[in-house]
């Protein structure tokens, strides 16, 4: 789909919500699409192409929010969103991006720990809503950990523990997770 074809007005949400975001996509169109889109909005997501290059992003950088193909080479979105779950103690929100939108996909998808769906093709309106939603709902956890704290520095940028299924959050490496107060 040509540049053009894309709205010039799309809202700039990373104003607002300014979220790190990891786009996770094989498919090189829908990937330069949805970057398109994105930059437009004013983010500047990172990129991967499968269930590994996220994994392996994700030891040296957080992202707030992963938008997350699920049929992708060498390891699906499932599997690397309940790996996600299972070991990392700062959970980013992670957003199913699937053109396979038979009934029970989305139930596999939140049984899998992700925290939302969207259905391919993604429609602009469902996706700024689902930038908003999620963007609002970061805010206001940093806001609420940070508020009756002197030093700023303190906040755990990001931390969504209320945002997931508790069976999801692990505890298997003797890291005990931050309450939010």
């Amino acid at each position: 789909m040509p540049d053009n074809a894309i709205p010039a007005q799309l809202p700039v949400l990373a104003e607002k919500y300014p979220l790190r975001i990891l786009l996770v996509e094989d498919n090189i169109i829908n990937q330069q699409l949805a970057l398109i889109i994105l930059s437009r909005m004013g983010y500047s997501p990172g990129i991967a192409v499968n269930g590994k290059e996220v994994l392996d992003r994700l030891l040296d950088e957080y992202f707030d929010l992963i938008l997350m193909d699920i049929q992708m080479p060498e390891m699906d979105g499932l599997e690397a969103t309940r790996i996600i779950r299972a070991t990392h103690s700062v959970q980013p929100l992670i957003i199913a991006m699937t053109a396979n939108a038979a009934g029970n996909d989305r139930e596999e998808c939140l049984a899998a720990g992700m925290n939302d769906y969207l259905p391919k093709p993604i429609s602009l309106d469902e996706l700024v809503n689902m930038l908003e939603k999620w963007g609002r709902r970061i805010r206001q956890n940093n806001t609420s950990m940070t508020s009756g704290k002197k030093n700023n520095s303190e906040k755990m940028v990001g931390y969504h523990e209320e945002l997931l299924p508790n069976p999801f959050i692990s505890n298997d490496f003797g890291i005990e997770p931050p309450r939010l107060t």
